[in-house]
């Protein structure tokens, strides 16, 4: 994945991460090793403590009472995130990189 596709999914995916983080328990903290990634004089470099990251906020989203259902996939390609509860799909979002 080349450096300006990677951040600009990363952004992506971290701004849906905001917009939810009022359910995902100490979501600065968790997603703290994404963020990194998007300093200017960070080197774009995914590692396995990056996956865990993601992991981590998805494990918080599942777990989170209002939601049942929550989806994050990234690839070189794309990005595409759902979080439903019972009631209704709360955030959808889907976004090929060009």
């Amino acid at each position: 994945m080349s450096h300006a596709t990677g951040t600009t999914l990363l952004q992506r995916l971290l701004r849906m991460v905001k917009y939810v983080a009022q359910y995902i328990p100490h979501e600065s903290d968790i997603g703290a090793p994404l963020r990194e990634l998007l300093k200017q004089t960070a080197e774009w470099k995914w590692q396995p403590h990056h996956d865990k990251a993601i992991e981590n906020i998805m494990t918080a989203l599942t777990r989170a009472p209002d939601f049942y259902d929550s989806t994050i996939s990234i690839s070189q390609y794309s990005l595409s995130v759902m979080l439903r509860r019972s009631d209704c799909e709360l955030a959808s979002y889907k976004k090929a990189s060009q």
